[in-house]
């Protein structure tokens, strides 16, 4: 049995998110607060946590 790749001609398109300043700064803020879990806060907003950086 031999399997043919099948090529797609054009690659899916992934949604892009944009973020304004402030939501962005609101949400790093957040990982500022005492006892703040960044990883929590990350997957409240739909984020992986290496996207939450100052």
């Amino acid at each position: 049995m031999t399997a043919t790749p099948e090529w797609l001609p054009v690659s899916p398109g992934r949604s892009h998110r944009t973020w304004s300043r402030e939501a962005k700064e609101r949400i790093v803020g957040e990982t500022f607060a005492p006892g703040a879990n960044v990883s929590a806060i990350a997957r409240a907003h739909g984020l992986d946590p290496s996207q939450v950086f100052a």
